[in-house]
């Protein structure tokens, strides 16, 4: 374990590729292998994941650079907020929304939580005031969020600020503790009856919650949940996350391909989140296999990210690796670079 977590202690952090896809409007969705596909458009949640990225790193590599670009994500997230506090998700490349009323819980919770993380960075006073504004108007309707996912996301940003109250926290970990309670069997410890994508973003959110409140409850539901999804994800040491193919389905046969970025990001943060809480050096090996997937630690042992640039291919698919280098796949490399190397 010495080795790997010493492999992985002060990995450079590269906003080449980000600056790439980032225009004066926000981070351009999909790519052609290393180019935007500007027709392609934007959403908030691929600014949202951006402007966590670029929060944490303000706080270890301070510059004009990174405010500059905080900047763009934290406007567009103020022009996808509706006066209700919804976020919009989709936007034209024309500046147009796609989705004028949705009501999108995914976007909302992770909008949210990229408020938070901007309130707790090294990013100016003015960047923190705008972040605190909108996660003002946001805050009174993440008591109407129905997702399990969508849930743990706000979760996140609750706790990770001092402006959110203890009662938002415990509601919402309740819920997600209530959810479990509903789905959960001794052969399906879980608060869903299927696991899709950014599954570990759930535990993760238990433990913070647990570190919040130390309500005991939070805490035997996140070491369970987390066990059983290590069970699932993690073969001979290597993590293999839940495919967008057909997911898994309780009872049925859990999809192998196409593996996310994403998945690989949230597991390398579930896993430091619970050593934080316990203490236990498992999960801190664990954290470090989960980063290792982009570095070629996965099923076909191919490299998934360039930490040169900054930029990580969209999946592992059965023939290889999928080659466009898209918005989620490079934030979300960058999340998790930083969740790793965080002071």
């Amino acid at each position: 374990m010495e080795d790997l977590h010493n492999s992985h202690e002060g990995v450079e952090v590269s906003l080449e590729h980000l600056k790439v896809l980032t225009d004066t409007v926000g981070i351009i969705q999909h790519a052609l292998y290393g180019i935007p596909r500007r027709y392609t458009g934007y959403t908030t949640d691929d600014n949202a994941r951006a402007l966590i990225a670029l929060a944490r790193y303000s706080s270890v590599c301070p510059s004009k650079e990174i405010e500059s670009l905080s900047s763009i994500y934290l406007s567009f997230l103020y022009d996808a907020q509706e006066k209700t506090g919804w976020f919009r998700n989709l936007m034209n490349y024309d500046k147009t929304w796609v989705d004028p009323e949705g009501e999108d819980e995914d976007s909302l919770g992770r909008a949210f939580w990229a408020l938070a993380e901007v309130q707790i960075s090294a990013l100016p006073e003015s960047q923190k005031a705008a972040a605190r504004h909108m996660s003002a108007c946001a805050r009174p309707v993440l008591s109407n969020l129905s997702s399990p996912r969508a849930t743990a996301l706000a979760l996140l940003g609750c706790v990770a600020t001092t402006e959110s109250s203890m009662n938002l926290v415990t509601s919402l970990a309740a819920r997600l503790y209530e959810w479990y309670q509903a789905a959960s069997s001794d052969d399906w410890r879980w608060f869903e009856s299927y696991l899709t994508y950014c599954n570990a973003r759930l535990p993760h959110a238990m433990f913070a919650a647990y570190r919040s409140t130390g309500d005991e409850r939070f805490l035997q539901v996140a070491q369970s949940t987390t066990s059983f999804l290590t069970e699932i994800t993690f073969s001979d040491g290597v993590l293999q996350p839940i495919g967008n193919e057909h997911w898994f389905v309780k009872g049925a046969q859990r999809a192998s391909y196409d593996q996310q970025p994403v998945d690989a990001a949230a597991s390398t943060e579930l896993y430091i989140q619970a050593y934080g809480a316990t203490g236990d050096a498992k999960y801190l090996e664990l954290a470090h296999h989960a980063y290792s997937w982009y570095l070629g630690e996965n099923v076909h042992q191919l490299p998934v990210a360039d930490p040169r640039r900054g930029s990580c291919y969209d999946a592992i698919n059965r023939e290889g690796v999928n080659l466009n280098q898209g918005a989620e796949a490079c934030t979300t490399f960058l999340m998790a670079t930083l969740a790793l190397n965080r002071p």
